[in-house]
């Protein structure tokens, strides 16, 4: 019952959109029901099945992206303008 609605309020939040929260709670419950050795093998079988995911893929590119942007000091030998007027 427990697993249930968690999973309900899983879905309602994420809108099935982000596949890890909903083995989150599968391996969660593997382990209660089944012992620790096998949440732990189930984890580790989620784990692999979501890395390949394209939602691992394009989370991990958009974690590269703004690390390089943060790097980024501006452009060289270009001032900003005054601006009379935003908006």
């Amino acid at each position: 019952m427990m697993f249930k609605k968690a999973r309900e309020a899983t879905f309602a939040k994420t809108k099935g959109n982000y596949p890890a929260p909903g083995y989150i709670i599968d391996v969660i419950e593997t382990g209660m029901n089944e012992g620790m050795k096998a949440g732990l093998k189930a984890e580790a079988e989620a784990f692999g099945k979501l890395v390949m995911t394209p939602e691992s893929f394009q989370l991990r590119q958009i974690f590269f992206a703004t690390t390089e942007m943060k790097k980024e000091n501006g452009v060289e030998g270009v001032k900003p303008e005054k601006m009379k007027k935003v908006g």
